[in-house]
């Protein structure tokens, strides 16, 4: 049982990747929008996303219903309040 659930989580942890991968791609690639941008947080990116990309989203759904309960767990979110500021470039391979 400890098995399944971990799968659970597993495959979880991949929807929400899923996601946060496509409102990203949506923010810089099709809209063109720059870093300075971005919302504080990831769950504020992809609820974003969602609302101006519903369509797109519930095809994912259709392909995978984890990412319906993926979208759940980040609108039920983190704590705002620690996600201050304007992001951060971590790493830059130029």
């Amino acid at each position: 049982m400890k098995q399944l659930s971990s799968v659970y989580k597993r495959r979880l942890r991949q929807a929400q990747g899923e996601l946060e991968n496509l409102a990203l791609k949506a923010h810089l690639a099709l809209e063109r929008k720059p870093l300075s941008q971005l919302p504080p947080c990831v769950n504020d990116l992809v609820i974003d996303w969602y609302a101006r990309h519903a369509p797109d989203f519930w095809r994912r759904v259709a392909g995978n219903p984890l990412v319906l309960e993926a979208r759940r767990k980040l609108e039920s979110g983190m704590d705002r309040s620690l996600a201050g500021g304007q992001p951060q470039l971590l790493f830059s391979n130029i």
